[in-house]
């Protein structure tokens, strides 16, 4: 066991929790992004993170992937601190943005195989299913895809990465 990873019996085994958080905070100067977050989710269980605009949503995510630094409190994913151990969080965690930014040049093809390699590892034959489950032209390019369509290529991508945490 990890120094801080708190275990929960489950069925008389030892669970690790999957993520949590204690009194994670973040500040942007004066205005408050997130306050006093507490909370912690272990394997099997779905977590729902609803609440209106500016309520703090899309700050936990990027300080869960350790995309913005907390003011305050800590995270961790697997027992890994989501700022000390940013790449290994990453590696086990597939991540949907809000926003498809992607490279306009590029292929729907050639985007989902450097995604995947970004990632690490990919199920090459689920991604292949997925393609076609979404009825998804790879042939194209980025640019001339919709937002729904650039959406796509991140969902597939996350879901091929057979990631610990999607």
């Amino acid at each position: 066991m990890k120094a801080g990873l708190r275990t929960m019996e489950n069925s008389g085994k030892a669970t690790q929790a999957v993520l949590r958080t204690e009194h994670l905070t973040k500040h942007y100067g004066a205005v408050v992004g997130l306050e006093d977050l507490s909370l912690e989710m272990n394997a099997g269980e779905v977590l729902g993170y609803l609440g209106p605009n500016g309520a703090g949503k899309t700050t936990t995510i990027r300080l869960l992937l350790g995309l913005i630094k907390p003011t305050a409190g800590r995270a961790e994913i697997f027992g890994l601190d989501a700022q000390a151990e940013k790449v290994a969080v990453h590696a086990r965690v597939a991540y949907v943005p809000g926003e498809a930014t992607l490279w306009p040049s590029l292929t729907g093809a050639e985007t989902l195989h450097l995604l995947g390699r970004m990632h690490g590892e990919t199920d090459v034959a689920y991604r292949d299913l997925l393609v076609k489950r979404f009825d998804f032209d790879t042939s194209r390019r980025v640019r001339a895809y919709s937002k729904g369509n650039r959406q796509k290529i991140n969902l597939i991508a996350a879901l091929a990465s057979r990631a610990d945490l999607r």
